[in-house]
């Protein structure tokens, strides 16, 4: 719906210009131009709006990883690599104070169903890019493969974003995450193996992490 897309941009704009805990409902109906009590109608508290807007950003990385992956699917693992992690910083440098929230809710051990299934979706878009490649490419488990290229963009391109503000430094971190990453997951199948080792494709059954009090 148009007001509900209108409201969770404003709450955006609104947490950018006065941070979160200075962002309002009232502040937030002033900047998208509606009453209050539209707002309520769709969302009971600040916090509803915070949840909508993170979700909406979440759907729209996912949308960036599809695109991107779709358009770097004959590109070399490297490459691949280095452009999603310059594609997020820029998605994340976008809206640093919504970017720290996200951050924080992906970090999450036990995500909502939600959000687990939108990350599962990011991984099976890796997943078919590192099948396509396998070929090419020392892996054994296309599977644990996945989620540790998923989970290194995610966790250090936020941060990169945020926190590393020289150019040069930053371009460093790029290229040492980027090299971490070739060499964990994407380094050439190796010559000197004389028969091709057995690929894992299939998913690992769930562990359950409990936290210990």
């Amino acid at each position: 719906m148009e007001l509900v897309g209108k409201v969770i941009e404003a709450t955006a704009q609104v947490i950018g210009d006065v941070g979160l805990e200075a962002t309002s409902t009232n502040k937030i109906a002033a900047r998208a131009g509606v009453a209050i009590g539209s707002i309520y109608q769709y969302f009971p508290n600040k916090e509803a709006l915070i949840d909508a807007l993170l979700d909406d950003r979440l759907h729209r990385l996912e949308a960036l990883a599809a695109t991107r992956m779709q358009a770097l699917s004959a590109d070399s693992y490297p490459e691949a690599a280095e452009a999603m992690m310059r594609a997020t910083i820029a998605f994340c440098e976008a809206e640093p104070g919504v970017t720290a929230m996200l951050a924080s809710r992906a970090a999450a051990p036990q995500p909502n169903s939600g959000d687990h299934a939108l990350y599962q979706r990011v991984h099976d878009i890796a997943r078919r890019y590192l099948l396509a490649h396998a070929d090419h490419l020392d892996v054994d488990d296309i599977e644990i493969a996945a989620t540790i290229s998923t989970r290194v963009v995610a966790n250090f391109a936020p941060w990169i974003a945020l926190s590393v503000t020289d150019r040069d430094e930053r371009e460093r971190y790029i290229a040492e995450v980027v090299r971490m990453l070739s060499q964990w997951v994407g380094a050439q199948q190796r010559q000197t193996l004389s028969t091709p080792r057995p690929l894992r494709t299939t998913r690992p059954a769930r562990v359950r992490v409990v936290n210990e009090a």
